[in-house]
């Protein structure tokens, strides 16, 4: 419970630093994981809107919706599918690749702000902790990477390091093993 509770309240003090930073360069914290989705995906820089809804957490509302505003921003435009016309894909345009590149350092740098005070060591250990957690919940994380934010062109190899490595199952004492997580259940 106290885990949970301190895991929440970082949260909110993350994202309300998060949303500052976007708001700073014009765009809405939402909006912000919406460029660096499409700059992650690589040339051409242009996904469906059914691959921003298997990565996200809204409706296909939510994500119409906030591709209208970005679009009427000059972020991103609709384009036709060359291989299947009737598929419409959401690009990145120019003017949106500019806004990630200056979002995305100015995020980078106010997570090194936020962690400034904070010991390095324990930061590591932390983040090794939660991965592992959330790793025995079924969230892998797996294709989540910063590299293609930068300069337009092919995304660089990733850096190595525990978060690029490839997901490895939890050290687990010789016949233990992994146990599914409670069922949720509505409560009655």
């Amino acid at each position: 419970m106290e885990l949970c509770g301190r895991i929440q309240r970082l949260a909110r003090v993350i994202d309300k630093s998060v949303k500052a930073s976007a708001a700073a360069h014009g765009v809405e914290h939402g909006e912000f994981d919406v460029l660096t989705t499409l700059q992650r995906s690589g040339p051409p820089y242009a996904l469906t809107a059914g691959a921003f809804l298997k990565a996200s957490m809204v409706t296909s509302g939510a994500i119409t919706n906030r591709i209208d505003r970005m679009e009427a921003k000059g972020l991103v435009e609709r384009v036709r599918d060359t291989a299947d016309r009737r598929t419409i894909k959401i690009r990145l345009t120019d003017h949106g690749h500019e806004v990630t590149c200056a979002a995305f350092a100015d995020h980078l740098a106010n997570y090194a702000r936020l962690l400034a005070d904070v010991d390095r060591d324990l930061v590591a250990q932390t983040a090794a902790g939660l991965r592992q957690i959330l790793e025995t919940l079924g969230d892998t994380g797996i294709g989540v990477t910063a590299a293609r934010i930068g300069p337009r062109g092919p995304a660089p190899a990733a850096p190595p390091g525990p978060r690029n490595d490839p997901p490895r199952e939890p050290n687990y004492a010789p016949g233990e093993r992994r146990r599914a997580p409670p069922a949720l259940t509505p409560h009655s």
